[in-house]
């Protein structure tokens, strides 16, 4: 009876280093994780959604200042919700460390929340086997 080595084949490889920030950091592609960047990606989303679903005649009615400080307090609140995600995921203080190595920009640290929801979509997606991608890289060099 043939065996087949799904080990192998599938390359599950779940633990994956990422430096963010000149710092390396070691993850672990579980649920857990999948679900603090689920958590961030709601929260954020719900944001904006209350943003955006506002009333046209509640937003006509606010002064300028008040529509300024409305953008001003959602922004503030979703970046809050990335450090407290990156706390969890990185580590306690992570999130300001990045977000100040990035010269303080949420959305740096928002495409490092989407970077990370990349490699754990990216890794734990079944692989090809190691003999099929050096067949392939032959395959390419031929080509080109």
């Amino acid at each position: 009876m043939p065996s087949i080595n799904l080990d192998e084949r599938l390359n599950l490889d779940t633990k994956v280093d990422v430096t963010v920030a000149e710092k390396e950091y070691s993850l672990v592609l579980n649920d857990e994780l999948s679900v603090k960047i689920s958590d961030v990606q709601l929260e954020l989303s719900k944001r904006i959604e209350d943003l955006t679903d506002m009333p046209e005649e509640k937003f006509k009615e606010m002064s300028l200042e008040e529509r300024k400080k409305l953008v001003v307090d959602t922004m503030h609140d979703g970046r809050a919700d990335i450090f407290k995600a990156m706390d969890k995921i990185f580590g306690s203080g992570e999130g300001k460390r990045i977000y100040d190595y990035y010269n303080q920009s949420t959305r740096a640290i928002s495409k490092i929340i989407a970077a990370i929801d990349d490699v754990l979509n990216d890794k734990l997606q079944t692989n090809k086997n190691r003999k099929e991608r050096r067949a392939e890289k032959y395959t390419k060099k031929r080509r080109g």
